[in-house]
């Protein structure tokens, strides 16, 4: 009878560990990925609110104030021209930000949607007037944490 018990019990605290370590990495997954999909909204979010600020006053003055926002921050800004030409910066231009800012918008999905492969999550908000684009506002958070 004893034997029994154990074994009964031995079965239930296995089914009961598997089923809860199941659990744990499906809840697990979900947080990281909301907590990205987070992170990737309130990156385009801040770029946007720049964007707009540009709209309204695109001179080197509010340039200026827009990237000394962004200094003290745990994220980068970089506004450029319609070519790609970076008019300014919050942070050294390291290789994957200048790759970024060639490829435009779609080097900017593509790195949000790869986080864990890229150094940073990146947004791009373009500024444009009358229809045509302006310039870019990129957004840039690192991956790390």
């Amino acid at each position: 009878m004893n034997k029994l018990a154990i074994k009964i019990g031995l079965l239930f605290f296995t089914i009961i560990l598997v089923v809860e370590t199941c659990l744990f990495l499906f809840l697990y997954r979900n947080l990281v990925n909301t907590r990205v999909d987070e992170e990737i909204t309130a990156l385009q979010a801040r770029g946007n609110s720049h964007r707009d600020v540009l709209l309204k006053h695109n001179d080197e003055t509010t340039r200026e104030h827009v990237v000394l926002m962004e200094s003290e921050a745990d994220t980068d800004v970089v506004l450029t021209n319609a070519e790609g030409d970076v008019l300014q910066t919050s942070s050294e231009m390291n290789p994957y930000i200048q790759q970024v800012i060639k490829l435009r918008e779609k080097e900017t999905e593509k790195s949000s949607k790869d986080w864990r492969e890229h150094p940073f999550i990146s947004s791009v908000s373009p500024i444009r007037e009358n229809g045509e684009i302006t310039g870019y506002v990129f957004m840039f958070k690192g991956t790390e944490s």
